[in-house]
């Protein structure tokens, strides 16, 4: 009787997921960073030094755009499909955005409500950004000149985070 009333559960619970109706997370989100630390080179003594950076001047925006498609995986569970462009308010150009999504990796499709959760990918310029659009939070990874460059680095390497609001 009880291995009848949890399969009967989890056919209800299976057929209540197949049915459900997916909130549109389309609109602008507004980032602001409240943290920024991480390593620079110091031309003087020939040494990277860790640092706290300044986070003026760091908000960008994150622009989700629906695009009228629903998938399902599997086991019935649904997620919308959207297309989404970071912004910051220096820079001029819109940055890519990519799922990790097992059925869209790498693609310039972002899923929401699937597998991996509510989070976006995107990059650009060697700073890699992870909004989690569930907990409205963002780290930034800036990967700058410690491993790669020859000669005297420029480019400091940092992690930033920061919380998001949608205005839009």
């Amino acid at each position: 009787m009880r291995l009848f009333a949890v399969v009967a559960g989890m056919l209800m619970a299976s057929q209540a997921n197949s049915q459900q109706v997916l909130r549109d997370e389309s609109g602008i989100y507004h980032c602001r960073p409240t943290a920024k630390v991480g390593v620079e080179f110091n031309k003087q003594t020939h040494a990277w030094e860790p640092k706290v950076f300044s986070v003026d001047n760091t908000d960008f925006l994150l622009k989700l755009t629906a695009t009228g498609r629903i998938e399902e995986d599997d086991g019935g569970y649904k997620s919308r499909v959207y297309h989404a462009g970071l912004k910051q308010f220096s820079d001029t150009e819109t940055k890519k955005c990519w799922s990790r999504e097992p059925r869209h990796y790498g693609m310039e499709e972002i899923i929401l409500r699937g597998f991996v959760s509510d989070t976006v990918y995107c990059g650009a310029d060697g700073a890699d950004y992870q909004i989690d659009l569930r907990n409205k939070r963002y780290r930034v990874l800036g990967k700058g000149d410690f491993v790669s460059a020859p000669g005297v680095p420029d480019d400091p390497e940092y992690i930033g985070i920061g919380e998001c609001e949608k205005v839009d």
